[in-house]
């Protein structure tokens, strides 16, 4: 695998947090669910179209089934978030950047990840509508259901996730599925990754090897244990999904440059296309734990394919 100057310092980053507990203050695995306004609790469920019912998960949210994927999905009811990086935590993960890195790559590499971290603000209130998100990234098998261009090692029966598939790709899976499913924008990935909470990641303020599979790069080489693993491995987050740290990072709509500029707080769900950038989201096997945060961005041509990219999927016609 190749890897981009930016990936280089993920790698470094990788190789000293990676395998170790990253924490980014509170040390409290569960905490309040703040941050997010609505009511997540489950009420009569609606019948959708193309979708079986399979009835509500422990966090009392309706789950269906894709007919013809067999892809699952959480039914969220939406309201309002606060979305992007807050200075506290851009600041904790600029204080962890290890003084191998630094004494590698100079002070640049804080100015560096100091830029990326830009591209998380200005954090702001907004708000998205219900709709169903995939209850895991989508699985290999389920992948071979559609599309069999890139099938090379994949198993009908296997609960790994699709990897190695760039944007258009997986635009061209989407296209095969009836009805229509699509990416999640950018606004609905994070409020969904989140769980209604507002800290770092899906369920605290720290990522551990006992909690999603990342940190599987050092100096540009995958390590040898290195490697994807089934998508519900680990636990779920307060919506009851699977997987949105490590394992593969996840491509969404895209947003207008690091983020849309004239947006303004309170707008519901911004998306705007920009031709030649797509956004990942949730780091992968190879990302460090700063890059698998709900509020990390990194941003690819729509071109591009790497081992620990994949995709999850959404359906927003929600009937009232």
């Amino acid at each position: 695998m190749s890897f981009s100057p930016k990936s280089a310092i993920r790698a470094l980053l990788a190789t000293a947090m990676g395998r170790r507990v990253f924490i980014l203050g509170s040390l409290a695995l569960i905490g309040p669910l703040v941050g997010c306004r609505s009511s997540h609790v489950a009420k009569e469920h609606p019948e959708i179209p193309g979708f079986i019912y399979l009835g509500t998960n422990e966090a009392e949210l309706h789950e269906y089934r894709h007919q013809q994927t067999g892809i699952e999905f959480v039914l969220l009811t939406g309201g309002s978030f606060l979305m992007g990086g807050t200075p506290e935590e851009h600041a904790r993960v600029l204080a962890a950047v290890p003084a191998e890195g630094k004494a590698l790559l100079g002070e640049e590499i804080v100015e560096d990840i100091a830029r990326e971290l830009e591209a998380e603000t200005p954090l702001r209130r907004i708000r998205v509508g219900a709709f169903l998100m995939g209850k895991h990234e989508v699985r290999q098998r389920e992948w071979s259901r559609i599309q069999e261009a890139l099938d090379a090692g994949y198993g009908a029966d296997s609960d790994l996730p699709v990897s190695g598939v760039s944007l258009r790709d997986c635009q061209a899976f989407l296209s095969r599925t009836r009805p229509r499913l699509g990416l999640p924008s950018e606004a609905q990935w994070e409020y969904a990754c989140r769980g209604g909470g507002a800290s770092a990641y899906g369920f605290g303020d720290e990522l551990s090897q006992e909690a999603a599979n990342y940190g599987g790069s050092a100096m540009g080489q995958v390590l040898p244990d290195a490697g994807l693993v089934a998508v519900d491995r680990f636990r779920p987050n307060g919506f009851g999904l699977f997987g949105f740290h490590g394992n593969v990072g996840e491509w969404c709509q895209t947003v207008d440059g690091a983020r849309d500029d004239a947006a303004e707080s309170g707008e519901t769900d911004p998306v705007a296309a920009t031709p030649n950038v797509a956004v990942v989201r949730g780091g992968g096997f190879l990302s460090s734990a700063a890059d698998c945060r709900c509020a990390s961005r990194q941003v690819y041509p729509p071109e591009w394919r790497q081992e620990d990219i994949g995709f999850r999927v959404v359906f927003t016609e929600i009937p009232d």
